[in-house]
């Protein structure tokens, strides 16, 4: 009886694992077409026992275990391993959603929040739109679930602190979103109750995630992102009117923009609750209206001083107003007491006023059920402080519709309609690569129709499981010179130099477009058609020159064996006459090549194209991939694992043997 007084909402969330038995499963955004192929490919790596570094299906050859989403070392993305990916993806976002609950709620009571204020907390912390938008990027829950933690962590004033504040910063960088966890580590320095623990805590986060932070930061440095990607970068901020989102659902619209957060939506009593419950750390405040000013800068003209703030990293500015957003989470808890003992008369007044403006300046269906009136009752409520039921009625009214608002972001659809029974384009499944423009905003509204039109042109990683490999990557760091390969190629017929040396066996255009020289259709369907490029050179060629962009590739010999597997690429030429190898792989950090079993460094061409000069006569090259600086940071990340647990250890004796003196 004692265990259930104090069990509260935050397992709610875990109820979610139903669906699967019930033939549905989450599908908002990405989760389908980006993370699922990905997780079920790690998966079929590790049980098949092969190393998951690299990914040669996706970007020419794209740095797998670098990218911390592929979550290969995350122990929650290991129940693809033993599950089906409906079951393994559903408990995989339940759990978070529960864990992030719980975390919240804890974070409340330290706060000073009551039973009822941890209660509403629990529930809000699962059901506001801020946390479910992240449901569809899912490595953005993931990390994000872990923050409280680390807060809480940092907040003990024992020897667990450090040891227990390494480990949630460990798990929320193996989460896969680095953004969200630099923020969460800033959060960590200003709530910490004793620097110097939390400072060594994080640094042994770091330590601990070093095997992966080592290829990260290379993949990073050699990657697409930095000043220069700005159109992307500054691409899905939010405009000023987006922000009614938090008062009233649909309020944050497309207007002809990339949207990223789809839901912003607290309602008027929650979000009077959490300016309540913060008031007195007006400093947190200040934190949220900073990362609310950072979502919003691209869209008011600031788009040169995002850039010059994040140097280019960030993509999507209102990631920025999710953090936000969900930092004042914890604060629910005790406003919503304060709340219940009749404060925020004007401040409940002022929010539910704007709330009632942005419901009737509105035109979605259900936004005067679910935000206008709450903040109609709030009103009422405001003016009334001693009718405490009748205010804690308007606190469960506004969850509800939160709860309400917030379902529809899961997206639950049946099983059986996110399956393919074939792939779209079975002829390009031999291996070759498939190489597609870089759609334009036509294209990209099309694409978002369904999972049809994107097995048509392929995007995200759905060429996994349709057995195609892409010359493009929808990683969140594609390879600087792949990227700038694709952009020269992406230019049209006058650039066919780059598409045919780009090793591109394969291509998709819309079918109204004419037929380019030197290719034969293969397949219509859908309004696209499959194209063979004839003059496609193979990923490692033998020619007579080293690679010019001005001259053509003219045959200096033969390959007579190519293999490409997994981590490695083995190619036998033979040759009357010297000449040159092209390779065509994306030059990513971490290749090692040999020539008859001699080591070898290849030579950058333009792009992609490496090429190195060999002479006459039967060759063997043999290249073979591995993460850079893996060797280092397992060692570092051992040596920081058994150091965490010893000063865990050592802070659970010395816990004890105090309270074993107090007891004497």
């Amino acid at each position: 009886m004692r265990g259930s007084h104090h069990l509260g909402l935050w397992w709610a969330p875990l109820l979610l694992v139903l669906a699967p038995a019930m033939g549905y499963v989450p599908a908002h955004r990405d989760l389908i077409d980006f993370f699922a192929p990905m997780r079920r490919a790690t998966a079929e790596m590790i049980i098949t026992g092969t190393a998951p570094w690299l990914n040669l299906a996706n970007g020419c050859g794209e740095a797998w275990f670098a990218n911390p989403e592929t979550a290969v070392l995350y122990p929650p993305a290991w129940l693809h391993l033993a599950l089906p990916v409906p079951w393994a993806m559903t408990l995989e976002i339940a759990v978070h959603l529960a864990l992030l609950s719980l975390g919240m709620g804890l974070l409340a009571r330290d706060l000073g929040a009551s039973r009822y204020g941890r209660l509403v907390t629990e529930a809000a912390a699962w059901s506001a739109g801020p946390v479910l938008v992240t449901v569809g990027v899912l490595n953005n829950l993931e990390t994000l679930a872990w923050l409280p933690w680390m807060v809480l962590a940092a907040r003990l004033d024992d020897r667990r602190s450090a040891p227990l504040l390494a480990a949630a910063t460990a798990m929320a960088w193996l989460g896969g979103e680095p953004q969200v966890w630099a923020v969460g580590v800033a959060l960590v320095i200003g709530v910490a109750r004793a620097r110097g623990p939390a400072m060594v805590g994080l640094a042994l986060g770091v330590a601990i995630v070093a095997v992966q932070l080592i290829p990260f930061l290379v993949w990073v440095v050699e990657g697409d992102r930095g000043p220069s990607a700005a159109a992307w970068a500054l691409r899905g901020a939010l405009a000023p009117a987006d922000w009614g989102g938090v008062l009233a659902p649909g309020a944050a619209t497309a207007g002809g923009r990339m949207v990223y957060a789809e839901s912003l939506f607290l309602g008027a009593p929650v979000l009077v609750c959490a300016l309540l419950g913060g008031w007195r750390r007006k400093w947190v405040l200040a934190v949220v209206v900073f990362l609310g000013i950072l979502a919003t800068l691209p869209e008011i003209g600031g788009g040169g001083l995002f850039l010059a703030i994040t140097g280019g990293l960030v993509r999507y500015p209102s990631r920025f107003a999710l953090i936000g957003l969900v930092a004042l989470l914890p604060f629910v808890g005790k406003g919503a007491d304060e709340w219940l003992a009749g404060k925020g008369t004007w401040l409940a007044a002022a929010v539910s006023v704007v709330t009632l403006v942005v419901c009737a300046m509105g035109s979605h269906p259900w936004r005067w059920w679910l935000a206008g009136i709450p903040a109609a009752l709030m009103l009422v409520a405001a003016f009334t402080p001693s009718m405490k039921r009748f205010r804690g009625a308007v606190l469960i009214v506004g969850i509800a519709g939160m709860i309400t608002a917030g379902l529809s972001l899961l997206d639950l659809r049946p099983v059986h309609d996110l399956r393919a029974s074939a792939p779209t384009w079975p002829e390009a499944t031999d291996g070759g690569r498939v190489y597609t423009p870089a759609p334009a905003a036509d294209v990209m509204r099309w694409l978002a129709t369904g999972l049809g039109a994107r097995r048509l042109w392929p995007v995200g990683y759905l060429n996994l499981d349709d057995g195609l490999t892409l010359a493009r990557t929808d990683a969140p760091v594609a390879n600087g010179r792949l990227a700038e390969h694709l952009a020269i190629t992406d230019e049209g017929p006058s650039r066919r130099w780059w598409l045919d040396v780009l090793g591109a066996r394969w291509v998709i255009l819309p079918a109204a477009e004419a037929l380019p020289k030197a290719m034969e259709e293969v397949r219509q369907k859908g309004g696209m058609r499959l194209l063979r490029n004839l003059d496609a050179l193979q990923l490692v060629s033998l020619a007579e020159c080293p690679p010019d962009t001005q001259e053509p590739w003219r045959q200096g010999g033969e390959v007579t064996v190519l293999e490409l597997d997994a981590n490695r690429c083995t190619a036998t030429t033979i040759a009357q006459q010297g000449g040159w190898l092209w390779v065509s792989l994306a030059p990513v950090e971490g290749w090692r090549w040999r020539l008859d079993g001699v080591e070898v460094n290849l030579e950058q061409g333009p792009g992609i194209v490496q090429y190195l000069e060999v002479p006459a006569g039967r060759h063997r090259l043999e290249g073979r991939y591995q993460p850079p600086g893996l060797l280092p940071g397992a060692l570092v990340s051992a040596a920081a694992v058994l150091r965490t647990f010893f000063v865990f250890g050592y802070g659970l004796n010395a816990k004890s043997s105090v309270s074993v003196v107090r007891c004497d």
